[in-house]
């Protein structure tokens, strides 16, 4: 599953992140890298980009569609 995948409110875990290396660091720059949890905000409407909220630090990052569906991530088990 990818952070496409996901509905307004559900806190995810980041379990991989695809692309190359420019990609990679651009990601890691914003902060998203593996074992990182966050919670999907907001999401634009059509083809609009998805607001992130950190849930370690109430951080938020604005990531486009292409970028987000190479991020794959795993629900929480409560």
């Amino acid at each position: 599953m990818t952070l496409l995948d996901l509905k307004c409110g559900e806190t995810v875990k980041v379990k991989t992140v695809g692309g190359g290396k420019a990609l990679l660091e651009r990601l890691r720059g914003f902060g998203v890298f593996v074992g990182r949890r966050f919670r999907l905000v907001k999401c634009g409407p059509f083809a609009g980009p998805l607001l992130l909220e950190d849930a370690a630090n109430g951080a938020r990052v604005l990531l486009g569609r292409g970028m987000a569906g190479k991020v794959e991530v795993e629900r929480e088990s409560l």
